[in-house]
């Protein structure tokens, strides 16, 4: 079942602003987990991205919810 890039993205991004990520592994296992395949997780690799990623999480850990 292929997903596209884009909804693997905002996938990942939300779930990294839901305060229930801790790091990328999280975020990929939690993909992993909503069907996303291999391939297509490993795609959230980039320095760019994980940085973004990092950032979002981050700041969600520091906001009350």
């Amino acid at each position: 079942m292929a997903m596209s890039n884009n909804g693997l993205l905002e996938e990942a991004f939300a779930y990294a602003e839901s305060g229930k990520a801790l790091s990328i592994s999280d975020i990929r296992a939690h993909l992993a987990g909503k069907g996303y395949s291999q391939a297509e997780v490993s795609q959230l690799s980039g320095h760019s991205l994980s940085k973004q990623l990092m950032d979002r999480i981050k700041a969600a850990a520091k906001s009350p919810t």
